[in-house]
Protein backbone atom coordinates (compact mmCIF):
# COMPACT_ATOMS: atom_id res chain seq x y z
CA UNK A 1 0.00 0.00 0.00
CA UNK A 2 1.24 3.50 -0.85
CA UNK A 3 2.92 5.18 2.13
CA UNK A 4 0.81 8.35 1.87
CA UNK A 5 -2.37 6.30 1.82
CA UNK A 6 -1.31 4.36 4.90
CA UNK A 7 -0.50 7.61 6.72
CA UNK A 8 -3.98 8.98 5.98
CA UNK A 9 -5.54 5.76 7.24
CA UNK A 10 -3.55 6.00 10.49
CA UNK A 11 -4.68 9.61 10.97
CA UNK A 12 -8.25 8.63 10.19
CA UNK A 13 -8.24 5.82 12.72
CA UNK A 14 -6.62 7.88 15.47
CA UNK A 15 -10.09 8.80 16.71
CA UNK A 16 -10.50 5.22 17.85
CA UNK A 17 -6.98 3.94 18.25
CA UNK A 18 -6.67 1.14 20.83
CA UNK A 19 -4.10 1.34 23.61
CA UNK A 20 -3.86 -1.99 25.36
CA UNK A 21 -1.62 -0.66 28.15
CA UNK A 22 -4.54 1.39 29.49
CA UNK A 23 -6.04 -1.70 31.12
CA UNK A 24 -3.98 -1.26 34.29
CA UNK A 25 -5.95 0.07 37.28
CA UNK A 26 -4.61 2.53 39.81
CA UNK A 27 -7.04 2.76 42.71
CA UNK A 28 -5.34 5.89 44.01
CA UNK A 29 -5.96 7.59 40.70
CA UNK A 30 -9.75 7.12 40.67
CA UNK A 31 -12.39 9.53 41.94
CA UNK A 32 -14.94 8.73 44.66
CA UNK A 33 -17.73 6.26 43.90
CA UNK A 34 -20.47 8.91 44.13
CA UNK A 35 -18.73 11.40 41.86
CA UNK A 36 -17.73 8.59 39.53
CA UNK A 37 -21.33 7.45 39.09
CA UNK A 38 -22.49 10.98 38.26
CA UNK A 39 -19.63 11.69 35.89
CA UNK A 40 -19.82 8.24 34.34
CA UNK A 41 -23.37 8.95 33.16
CA UNK A 42 -22.46 12.43 31.95
CA UNK A 43 -19.45 11.17 30.00
CA UNK A 44 -21.48 8.28 28.57
CA UNK A 45 -24.04 10.73 27.20
CA UNK A 46 -21.36 13.08 25.87
CA UNK A 47 -19.29 10.40 24.13
CA UNK A 48 -22.41 8.82 22.65
CA UNK A 49 -23.37 12.21 21.22
CA UNK A 50 -19.80 12.76 20.01
CA UNK A 51 -19.63 9.45 18.16
CA UNK A 52 -23.17 9.87 16.80
CA UNK A 53 -22.14 13.26 15.43
CA UNK A 54 -19.16 11.61 13.77
CA UNK A 55 -21.30 8.78 12.37
CA UNK A 56 -23.83 11.27 10.96
CA UNK A 57 -21.07 13.54 9.62
CA UNK A 58 -22.39 16.37 11.75
CA UNK A 59 -19.01 18.08 11.81
CA UNK A 60 -20.24 21.26 13.51
CA UNK A 61 -21.51 19.32 16.53
CA UNK A 62 -18.49 17.03 16.65
CA UNK A 63 -15.92 19.82 16.53
CA UNK A 64 -17.92 21.83 19.10
CA UNK A 65 -17.29 18.97 21.55
CA UNK A 66 -13.51 19.02 21.01
CA UNK A 67 -11.34 21.01 23.44
CA UNK A 68 -10.89 24.34 21.58
CA UNK A 69 -7.19 24.65 22.37
CA UNK A 70 -6.53 21.67 20.10
CA UNK A 71 -7.40 23.87 17.13
CA UNK A 72 -4.46 26.11 17.91
CA UNK A 73 -2.29 23.28 16.58
CA UNK A 74 -4.46 21.92 13.76
CA UNK A 75 -7.40 23.65 12.11
CA UNK A 76 -10.90 22.22 11.94
CA UNK A 77 -10.59 22.24 8.18
CA UNK A 78 -7.42 20.14 8.24
CA UNK A 79 -8.95 17.64 10.66
CA UNK A 80 -12.13 17.23 8.63
CA UNK A 81 -10.24 16.98 5.35
CA UNK A 82 -8.64 13.76 6.61
CA UNK A 83 -12.10 12.24 7.02
CA UNK A 84 -13.21 13.46 3.60
CA UNK A 85 -10.06 12.10 1.91
CA UNK A 86 -10.32 8.66 3.43
CA UNK A 87 -13.99 8.31 2.53
CA UNK A 88 -13.22 9.28 -1.04
CA UNK A 89 -10.64 6.47 -1.09
CA UNK A 90 -13.31 3.96 -0.10
CA UNK A 91 -13.44 3.66 3.70
CA UNK A 92 -16.60 4.58 5.59
CA UNK A 93 -16.22 4.40 9.37
CA UNK A 94 -18.69 4.48 12.25
CA UNK A 95 -18.04 4.28 16.00
CA UNK A 96 -20.45 3.05 18.68
CA UNK A 97 -19.74 3.44 22.38
CA UNK A 98 -20.09 0.21 24.36
CA UNK A 99 -19.32 1.38 27.89
CA UNK A 100 -17.28 3.68 30.10
CA UNK A 101 -14.65 1.53 31.82
CA UNK A 102 -13.35 3.88 34.50
CA UNK A 103 -12.41 7.47 35.23
CA UNK A 104 -9.25 9.01 36.57
CA UNK A 105 -9.47 11.44 39.44
CA UNK A 106 -10.15 15.08 38.63
CA UNK A 107 -7.00 17.14 38.08
CA UNK A 108 -7.32 20.90 38.61
CA UNK A 109 -5.06 23.58 37.19
CA UNK A 110 -6.14 27.20 37.57
CA UNK A 111 -9.76 27.48 36.47
CA UNK A 112 -9.68 24.24 34.45
CA UNK A 113 -10.29 20.63 35.46
CA UNK A 114 -9.18 17.52 33.60
CA UNK A 115 -10.33 13.89 33.73
CA UNK A 116 -9.26 10.87 31.72
CA UNK A 117 -12.22 8.81 30.53
CA UNK A 118 -11.55 5.16 29.62
CA UNK A 119 -14.07 3.50 27.31
CA UNK A 120 -14.79 0.54 25.04
CA UNK A 121 -16.18 1.03 21.56
CA UNK A 122 -16.94 -0.80 18.32
CA UNK A 123 -15.48 0.59 15.12
CA UNK A 124 -17.01 -0.56 11.83
CA UNK A 125 -15.27 0.18 8.55
CA UNK A 126 -17.06 -0.52 5.27
CA UNK A 127 -14.79 -0.85 2.25
CA UNK A 128 -15.49 0.01 -1.36
CA UNK A 129 -13.60 0.76 -4.53
CA UNK A 130 -9.83 0.74 -4.29
CA UNK A 131 -9.92 -0.14 -0.59
CA UNK A 132 -11.45 -3.53 -1.39
CA UNK A 133 -8.31 -4.30 -3.36
CA UNK A 134 -6.24 -3.69 -0.20
CA UNK A 135 -8.45 -5.71 2.15
CA UNK A 136 -5.75 -8.25 3.03
CA UNK A 137 -3.18 -5.60 3.88
CA UNK A 138 -5.73 -3.62 5.88
CA UNK A 139 -6.66 -6.76 7.82
CA UNK A 140 -3.00 -7.36 8.68
CA UNK A 141 -2.54 -3.76 9.85
CA UNK A 142 -5.72 -3.79 11.94
CA UNK A 143 -4.82 -7.11 13.56
CA UNK A 144 -1.33 -5.83 14.37
CA UNK A 145 -2.72 -2.66 15.90
CA UNK A 146 -5.76 -3.99 17.75
CA UNK A 147 -5.07 -7.71 18.16
CA UNK A 148 -6.47 -10.39 15.87
CA UNK A 149 -9.05 -11.40 18.50
CA UNK A 150 -10.60 -7.92 18.25
CA UNK A 151 -10.91 -7.78 14.46
CA UNK A 152 -13.48 -9.50 12.23
CA UNK A 153 -14.27 -9.05 8.53
CA UNK A 154 -17.60 -9.91 6.90
CA UNK A 155 -19.44 -8.59 3.84
CA UNK A 156 -16.80 -5.96 3.10
CA UNK A 157 -17.00 -4.58 6.67
CA UNK A 158 -14.31 -4.67 9.36
CA UNK A 159 -15.62 -4.76 12.94
CA UNK A 160 -13.02 -3.79 15.53
CA UNK A 161 -13.40 -3.80 19.31
CA UNK A 162 -11.21 -1.10 20.85
CA UNK A 163 -10.30 0.19 24.29
CA UNK A 164 -9.24 3.79 24.43
CA UNK A 165 -9.57 6.98 26.44
CA UNK A 166 -10.44 10.65 26.11
CA UNK A 167 -9.05 13.60 28.04
CA UNK A 168 -12.08 15.58 29.24
CA UNK A 169 -11.64 19.27 30.05
CA UNK A 170 -14.02 21.81 31.58
CA UNK A 171 -14.11 25.14 33.38
CA UNK A 172 -14.58 24.83 37.12
CA UNK A 173 -17.66 27.08 36.99
CA UNK A 174 -19.56 25.86 33.93
CA UNK A 175 -18.54 22.19 33.97
CA UNK A 176 -19.29 21.92 30.26
CA UNK A 177 -16.86 19.22 29.19
CA UNK A 178 -14.95 19.11 25.91
CA UNK A 179 -12.71 16.28 24.77
CA UNK A 180 -9.42 15.22 23.21
CA UNK A 181 -8.57 11.70 22.07
CA UNK A 182 -5.64 10.09 23.89
CA UNK A 183 -3.14 8.12 21.79
CA UNK A 184 0.26 6.77 22.80
CA UNK A 185 2.22 7.47 19.64
CA UNK A 186 5.01 10.06 20.15
CA UNK A 187 3.44 12.72 17.92
CA UNK A 188 0.13 12.57 19.79
CA UNK A 189 1.82 12.69 23.19
CA UNK A 190 3.90 15.68 22.13
CA UNK A 191 0.73 17.46 21.04
CA UNK A 192 -1.06 16.65 24.30
CA UNK A 193 1.96 17.84 26.28
CA UNK A 194 1.64 21.19 24.51
CA UNK A 195 -2.03 21.44 25.50
CA UNK A 196 -2.26 19.90 28.99
CA UNK A 197 -0.66 21.90 31.85
CA UNK A 198 2.79 20.60 32.72
CA UNK A 199 1.84 20.24 36.39
CA UNK A 200 -0.69 17.49 35.64
CA UNK A 201 0.45 15.98 32.33
CA UNK A 202 2.39 13.02 33.76
CA UNK A 203 -0.34 12.22 36.29
CA UNK A 204 -3.21 12.19 33.83
CA UNK A 205 -1.46 10.00 31.26
CA UNK A 206 -0.12 7.53 33.84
Amino acid sequence: MHAKLLLIIILFLSIGCANQSQNKTDKQNEISALDSNNLNELFKIDLTNYFNAFNNRNWDLMTAMIYPKLFEFTSKEEMLQVFVDIEEMGMNMSIDLNEINKLSKIFVDGDLQFCRVFYRALIQIKLRGMMLENQSELAFNFQEQYGSENVTYNDEVFSINVENSMIAVSDLDTKNWTYMEYNEDPASLTLLQSIIPEAIFNDIID
